[in-house]
């Protein structure tokens, strides 16, 4: 008989993923301020800029679309007990990731000038960037094989080692950081001691992961990686990865294009945007965390054919992820000034009260953004990534940019109304795939 999905077990898939996220956030806040003590604003514009580019390259290729298309292709193998065919999925998974991001490495350290020219990098900050950038190519290496490692990992329905994968990475970092940027004595590396310290601490959490997912995958049967290698298996893995990759490609080309229009009000409405944002990235963790448990849990039940219990999974993670919303929504109305003020002082008067609205203003999108990350998780984690692609689509390009391209860009509103334009953006996305989401589950039940 098959284990019902209860509130324990979305807590205790989802808790260790909150904690890995915060982890990673941390040590990239921690790893910003050693630069700036440092460099200053010079260096830390220059790594800005370089993260900026490494982090959506990942998202795109790595996070957001194969990483997804594993955890919900093995969950599934896993729920309908077939291991060999999640062994399968695992290895062709593995494979596909170590080509995509040796591609990605060997372009960023080789076009690397030239992709940083193209985001802005100009003069001295275009140096110090490039150095940074080219270390890095070695790095994300690393980094997306783990994420990839992490996925399958998840698909086993194991949060706890990527976890611990995040605290071995995040110690060594911040440790050789410390060591490598100011150096011993007077040898200090600046943002190149930063990038090595990347290197050392993506090898040691990779190795770590590695070495554990291939003891898992044995403990189902023999492993010969060749034998497991199979087409069919990496064309079920691209129909899922592609519109996965296309989607977050759609919504992030939105967001630089919203970006560059902000920019055309004034530095001020940019600025205020951007601490805004900053602060809302910390609200929206628990929902992806949630969001990513979905996809294994709701997989595994749809994989032991237990469609009443996968429904009421992807319920219950909605209602807790919107509830724990709705905590960040009440501190966004009544405290938006004291979350403001630690970015930005009393001087920058113009800055603090625009960044205070567009936080009191975001308070509204919480449970949609919670709301949507969840189901759109749910559709993934049932083997569809092309409504959420699509979705994404219409929302980003016929509501989002259309919006802030009159609003803003040719009628010069407050930057205010770019938030209330992207409530409505989520609270669209959440209601069209939430209703597609019905119609399948109601299709199941027949």
């Amino acid at each position: 008989m098959n284990k019902k999905c209860s509130m324990k077990e979305i807590l205790d898939t989802s808790i260790p993923i909150i904690a890995e996220m915060t982890l990673y956030n941390l040590m990239v806040v921690l790893d910003m301020m050693m630069i700036g003590n440092y460099g200053g604003n010079k260096y830390l514009t220059a790594v800005g800029l370089s993260n900026g580019v490494i982090f959506t390259l990942c998202d795109v290729f790595i996070s957001v679309g194969l990483a997804v298309a594993i955890t919900s292709l093995i969950a599934r193998s896993i729920g309908s007990r077939n291991y060999k065919n999640a062994q399968q999925y695992s290895i062709c998974g593995l494979f596909l990731g170590i080509i995509i991001s040796f591609i990605i490495s060997y372009s960023m350290f080789y076009k690397s000038e030239r992709i940083l020219y193209m985001v802005g990098a100009r003069g001295d900050i275009l140096k110090i960037a490039n150095v940074f950038n080219k270390t890095m190519a070695i790095s994300i290496f690393f980094k997306m094989n783990t994420e990839i490692i992490n996925s399958i990992l998840r698909g086993y329905k194991n949060t706890k080692i990527p976890f611990l994968t995040a605290v071995i990475i995040s110690s060594c970092k911040i440790i050789l950081d410390f060591i490598f940027i100011f150096g011993m004595g007077e040898k200090s590396l600046g943002v190149f001691g930063a990038a090595l310290a990347s290197i050392l601490s993506q090898i040691t959490g990779f190795t770590f992961s590695f070495i554990y997912m291939l003891n898992k995958l044995k403990s189902h049967g023999n492993i010969n990686l060749f034998k497991l290698l199979k087409i069919n298996k990496i064309k079920d893995i691209l129909n899922m990865y592609i519109p996965a990759s296309l989607e977050e490609a759609v919504y992030s080309i939105s967001r630089l294009l919203s970006a560059f229009m902000i920019i055309n009000i004034g530095s001020v409405s940019f600025s205020a945007n951007e601490i805004a944002n900053t602060i809302e990235t910390v609200s929206i963790i628990p929902s992806e965390a949630l969001g990513v448990a979905a996809t294994t849990l709701v997989g595994i039940k749809i994989g032991e054919r237990d469609y009443k219990e996968a429904k009421k999974c992807g319920n219950r993670s909605l209602i807790f992820a919107v509830s724990i919303s709705l905590i960040f929504s009440l501190i966004f109305i009544f405290m938006p000034n004291l979350l403001v003020g630690c970015f930005v002082g009393n001087k920058e008067k113009k800055v603090l009260k625009l960044a205070t609205l567009c936080l009191v203003v975001g308070a509204i999108e919480q449970p949609f953004i919670a709301a949507s990350t969840v189901v759109e998780d749910v559709l993934k984690g049932i083997g569809d990534a092309k409504t959420p692609f699509i979705v994404t689509l219409i929302s980003s390009w016929c509501i989002r940019v259309p919006l802030i391209y009159y609003y803003i860009y040719k009628s010069r509103y407050s930057v205010v109304y770019v938030w209330w334009i992207t409530a409505l953006q989520w609270f669209i996305d959440f209601l069209l795939m939430k209703i597609i989401l019905n119609k399948k589950f109601k299709k199941y039940s027949l």
